[in-house]
């Protein structure tokens, strides 16, 4: 492998950073031009992968350094934010399966409201609340809070996928579920078939579309006007006179989608997938096991211990698969 005299560059640089070389921000392209005798074109291209992956938020007065190089002080504490505290028992019970692995390790937790305007409006928000760890919910994580986090020192943990954005991800393996589960959807007769999700994520929608795309290539899925997923807050109700066969429901909203099409008399020409319970009991709803929650915090807690000893600025990924059953099977196409 070749190493290039920008990649030498980026190296330096990256070690600069992480040695408290160049304080909060970086100092201007001309001026690392002149540092480290090149042109402009060469530090452009060392700088790039800096920004790329997190370490700086470029900006119009300069870039930004997305990296506490002093130590924060230990306060045995890990942060939950939650878009609305109060919206969902999800948050209350995500707290309580967190607190129970950690309290033999004397780590308090506690939630942080997303519409606290302390939190969105003032800079140094994160630099002086008492948490080690912080816990994005779902639909909390942004480019801007991600790097504010990252700056401050605190370590920024999430649930689902995050892009090249600084933080370390701990998410089931969803696209490798739904793959399997396309797979035997296909082998029982279904080609029409559509991916739907609750809302969308930062950064997840183009990761989502190609995703799905390579598993409709792969099981010969060709259904005109859902080559991308859905999202059910965009599109409460997306057909027309195109329909699916099966409209897979990934996430919070398979029973809204159920009424839906019951209410439009397609239960015999729409079937739902999801792993959430069937509480009505349509005979339209193909029901897939649920993730073990358990696997989850088993990891997620192995997860926590090896990111809280992780190098500053190495930040990793873990994905938890489980195993695709359908308990009453997948009823043949009609």
């Amino acid at each position: 492998m070749n190493i290039t005299k920008h990649t030498l560059i980026t190296q330096k640089i990256k070690k600069n950073i992480l040695d408290g070389v160049y304080g909060e921000k970086l100092p201007p392209l001309r001026v690392l031009m002149l540092e480290f005798d090149v042109s402009m074109q060469t530090i452009s291209k060392a700088v790039k992968p800096l920004s790329i992956s997190g370490f700086i938020s470029p900006g119009p007065r300069g870039s930004v350094i997305n990296y506490c190089a002093h130590k924060r002080v230990k306060h045995y504490a890990i942060g939950v934010l939650c878009k609305k505290i109060d919206s969902t028992a999800e948050n209350r019970e995500f707290l309580s399966n967190l607190a129970s692995k950690l309290h033999y390790e004397n780590y308090n937790t506690m939630f942080l409201d997303m519409g606290n305007k302390r939190l969105r409006e003032d800079p140094s928000f994160w630099e002086t609340c008492p948490i080690d760890i912080l816990l994005f919910g779902y639909n909390t994580l942004t480019p801007e809070c991600a790097m504010a986090v990252s700056r401050s020192g605190i370590i920024p943990l999430v649930r689902h996928y995050a892009g090249d954005l600084p933080v370390h991800v701990c998410e089931f393996d969803t696209f490798q579920t739904i793959d399997l589960v396309v797979s035997q959807l296909r082998e029982r007769g279904y080609r029409k078939i559509a991916l739907q999700f609750f809302t969308p994520l930062a950064g997840y929608q183009n990761f989502a579309a190609e995703q799905w795309a390579a598993i409709c290539h792969k099981y010969d899925i060709d259904f005109s006007g859902c080559e991308k997923p859905l999202y059910f807050e965009e599109q409460p109700w997306p057909f027309d006179e195109m329909l699916p066969e099966v409209l897979l429901c990934w996430h919070l909203h398979s029973e809204a989608m159920l009424k839906k099409i019951a209410a439009a008399g397609l239960e015999e020409k729409i079937k739902v997938l999801s792993y959430l319970p069937n509480i009505r009991g349509y005979d339209n709803y193909i029901e897939l096991n649920p993730p073990s929650a358990e696997l989850y915090w088993e990891k997620l807690n192995d997860f926590l211990n090896l990111v809280a000893k992780a190098k500053p600025l190495e930040y990793l990924h873990c994905s938890v698969p489980y195993e695709v059953v359908f308990p009453k099977g997948i009823p043949l196409k009609k």
